[in-house]
């Protein structure tokens, strides 16, 4: 685990990985960039270009096209598109707009009474294979749109369906990675959802889900039968009293991951952090897993997940975690929270550092547990549990990264991280200002007063299809 000290120095030496400070900073500054609790705090003399825009409430998000390296950024009410270097090209207005949550996706009932609300941006992706940008908000119960990447104010469809959540706290994570009907040569967008409450729609728009990037069925579920299909709901008697807090997706190796924050089951209020798995080529969600991941040190338990970013090993934390420099690499900063039973979090967070190939060890292995009779399986908040039962495994190795119809989650055996020396960072409040480093790779700036943290000496790019 590494641990970065509050007074900005950099992180001591523990091991061969710590030794190489430039590669820790570049990692600290792709988690802040991602995580809206963390700051980046950078000099004058660092900074040769700002965007700022003194209306704007927030910025939500920010992709760059790694084609053309224009950037994008979603914020409320607005949609920003950016040169290279942060030279504003094209700003779109995209609310306050007259909504109500007995509106429709489509209208509003000519009785019901709207009021003029913000249009949060939930989901800023990038579809490299149409070339579009999709877009979507918090308005008209969380619709979306697809966007010119050459000019984002030429909306080239309108989809109207309830895909992201509708107000502005609720989270929602968006991804494109391949999926039903023929991965890898189809691409779908894996989205979660953060469920609402305040409208009889939202009993439609699934936990997770896959959605189809064609146009004749854009962004409706990719595959859908009558009781199943590429969709995953938390059952009517739980989802009041049980959030799920989407955090970041990713895909590797086959699967699409998301990182939750959720009550460690649907009878305790303790909160904890969760691996959600999905195979691409599934078109039932029968594979639709859960595993807890722990991120723990000299008896802190950092248990509240805030952001991530997953990156080749390199050379040197191959070693330290034996694997292939190529391999895929979690990176993620973890919270403790206020209390057992809160999903605040305190100020000080963590970085734990997981190899993807240890994750897929760790589903196979509680899923091997199962098809020998042990423990149990199913999610109380999806489908009810059942114990598990001894299963002759066919179809091959399952060692191998395959997936397995085990419908629903065994008993969980949790990912625990590999241990590095602990250290904190500084909270940080709304993100307000873009800006260039020498290095000219944008980054994001916190509001005035907001707390000092860790300093990276670049910040990386998201290329766009990744998480939210």
């Amino acid at each position: 685990m590494l641990v970065f000290p509050g007074n900005g120095e950099a992180p001591t030496r523990m091991g061969s990985v710590l030794s190489h400070q430039r590669q820790l900073r570049l990692l600290l500054s792709i988690l802040v960039l991602l995580s809206p609790r963390l700051p980046v705090r950078s000099t004058s003399a660092d900074i040769v270009q700002r965007f700022h825009d003194p209306e704007v409430k927030r910025m939500n998000h920010l992709v760059v096209d790694k084609n053309t390296g224009r950037v994008y950024v979603g914020a409320v009410n607005r949609l920003y598109q950016l040169s290279p270097d942060l030279n504003l090209v094209v700003k779109e207005m995209t609310g306050p707009k007259g909504d109500s949550p007995a509106c429709s996706m489509i209208n509003c009932p000519r009785e019901t009474p709207t009021r003029m609300v913000d249009n949060v941006n939930k989901v800023l992706v990038i579809d490299y294979t149409t070339t579009r940008l999709i877009s979507c908000g918090s308005l008209f119960q969380g619709t979306c749109r697809v966007r010119n990447l050459q000019n984002i104010s030429d909306v080239v469809q309108e989809v109207q369906e309830a895909v992201v959540a509708n107000n502005a706290t609720a989270s929602t994570v968006a991804f494109i990675a391949p999926g039903p009907p023929n991965p890898p040569v189809s691409q779908v967008m894996y989205v979660g959802v953060t469920y609402t409450g305040n409208s009889p729609y939202r009993s439609e728009v699934p936990a997770v889900s896959s959605r189809s990037l064609d146009k004749d069925k854009m962004l409706n579920i990719a595959e859908s039968a009558v009781t199943t299909g590429t969709r995953m709901y938390v059952n009517s008697l739980s989802r009041e009293r049980y959030p799920i807090n989407y955090v970041y997706g990713i895909s590797s190796g086959g699967f699409s991951y998301f990182m939750t924050t959720q009550m460690k089951n649907s009878m305790t209020a303790v909160f904890i952090s969760k691996l959600v798995r999905v195979c691409h080529d599934d078109e039932h969600y029968y594979s639709y897993t859960e595993i807890p991941i722990n991120c723990t040190n000299n008896g802190t338990y950092y248990n509240l997940v805030q952001a991530a970013y997953v990156g080749k090993a390199g050379s040197v934390l191959a070693v330290d975690l034996g694997i292939t420099a190529q391999d895929d690499v979690l990176f993620a900063v973890f919270a403790e929270s206020n209390s057992t039973s809160s999903d605040e979090p305190k100020e000080h967070s963590a970085l734990c550092v997981y190899s993807l190939k240890a994750i897929r060890r760790k589903f196979m292995t509680n899923i091997q547990k199962c098809f020998r009779g042990e423990g149990h399986r199913g999610l109380e908040y999806i489908s009810p549990g059942h114990v598990c039962i001894l299963t002759k495994q066919e179809g091959g190795n399952t060692n191998g990264d395959v997936w397995l119809y085990i419908r629903r989650a065994p008993n969980e055996m949790p990912l625990i991280s590999r241990r590095y020396r602990n250290a904190s960072v500084s909270t940080a409040g709304r993100t307000k200002e873009l800006f260039v480093s020498r290095m000219g790779i944008p980054g994001k700036k916190t509001m005035p007063g907001a707390k000092r943290g860790m300093v990276g000496e670049k910040i990386e790019r998201n290329t766009g299809n990744g998480k939210e």
